[in-house]
């Protein structure tokens, strides 16, 4: 059976029905700064997994997040640690931020931009989880959990990178 979800990369609330949460669709890598005309940014998919919003208010686009107890691949409630796991980033693509009990995607791995902690990502970096579902520079040559992607670009605190999200511990995987 397919099951084909029309919701983009960069909307939230299009489809809001339970019985389509955890469905994982694979979207091409775009610069969608203008909707009327998106371009290619590289050849590698992004995958999401289409997710509730049960944290009891608003998801920031870019941020870390993990599953909500008993609803994994199907909600979210809480923002990613520091050095632990991160089952995906809300949609970086969604401008303002997402409501509670809204249906967005949440990027279970391919690029996408995320928000540098203090200290910041530097570029080809390895990633990791900060505190308050931030990212920044990982230790290369170790297996800490919180490590989830290279990071493709540079961005100091409180500015977004865009890195290459794969999170070895992430819950739900394409």
């Amino acid at each position: 059976m397919t099951i084909t979800i029309q919701q983009p990369l960069g909307e939230y609330n299009v489809i809001s029905d339970d019985r389509a949460l955890g469905q994982i669709a694979c979207f091409q890598d775009q610069d969608r700064t203008d909707p009327n005309a998106p371009y290619v940014l590289s050849g590698t998919p992004v995958y999401a997994v289409l997710c509730k919003n049960s944290k009891g208010g608003t998801l920031t686009p870019g941020l870390g997040y993990t599953y909500k107890s008993g609803k994994i691949g199907k909600e979210v409630d809480a923002l990613s640690g520091a050095n632990a796991i991160c089952d995906g980033v809300a949609d970086p693509w969604v401008s303002g931020t997402i409501p509670d009990g809204a249906y967005f995607w949440l990027v279970i791995q391919g690029p996408c931009e995320v928000k540098a902690a203090a200290g910041g990502i530097t570029a080809n970096a390895e990633v990791q989880t900060a505190a308050n579902g931030l990212f920044v520079d990982g230790t290369a040559g170790t297996s800490p959990i919180g490590h989830c992607g290279k990071a493709n670009e540079a961005a100091t605190s409180g500015n977004f990178a865009r890195i290459y999200f794969r999170s070895p511990f992430a819950a739900v995987k394409p």
